[in-house]
């Protein structure tokens, strides 16, 4: 998992820790109550053999229609910088090249 694997910049594990009250039943409601919930729904909710084809291509719009939006404004924005990276501070006359703090 990317989210939880220590070598990774995006690890969240140490923000989720100190999650409290509201904050901290969120978070547990959207990432195990309501998956488990949804198949829980589609087991014992669904009626057999009434789902077609075309359901998935419904179910598919919003997070396909969701990543193209995502991928089309990350390529005409251009990229905050990441945290702890070093950004030139002036540019010296006559040159082209940052100078480094």
């Amino acid at each position: 998992m990317v989210l939880a694997n220590p070598s990774s910049p995006f690890n969240v594990v140490a923000d989720l820790d100190r999650l409290t009250g509201a904050r901290a039943v969120a978070n547990q409601l959207l990432h195990t109550v309501t998956p488990a919930g949804a198949l829980l729904d589609f087991l014992l909710l669904t009626t057999p053999r009434t789902l077609r084809p075309r359901h998935a291509a419904l179910w598919l719009a919003y997070p396909l229609a969701y990543v193209t939006f995502a991928l089309l404004r990350g390529a005409l924005l251009a990229p905050a910088p990441r945290a702890g990276t070093r950004t030139p501070s002036s540019t010296q006359p006559g040159t082209a090249t940052p100078t480094w703090p």
